[in-house]
């Protein structure tokens, strides 16, 4: 059917914009992953769900949501 097609995106940039981009999200995942490797801390599920929201929020192209957990009640 038609509405099994997937629409397409429209995207900005360039492959050198996005091969930065994506190096810099690694970097950034490799300092997480080795600060949570020297302290043995773990995310809550609140600052999951917030850094969920910034990476959709790039991925989208919109503004992106303040950092930290949700307020109380959701």
């Amino acid at each position: 059917e038609l509405a099994d097609i997937p629409e397409v995106r429209p995207f900005d940039g360039n492959l050198r914009q996005w091969q930065r981009e994506a190096n810099t999200l690694k970097t950034s995942a490799d300092e997480l992953e080795a600060r949570q490797a020297a302290d043995g801390s773990y995310p809550t599920p609140a600052e999951i769900r917030a850094t969920a929201a910034q990476w959709r929020a790039l991925a989208e192209g919109t503004a992106v949501p303040p950092a930290g957990p949700e307020p109380s009640g959701q």
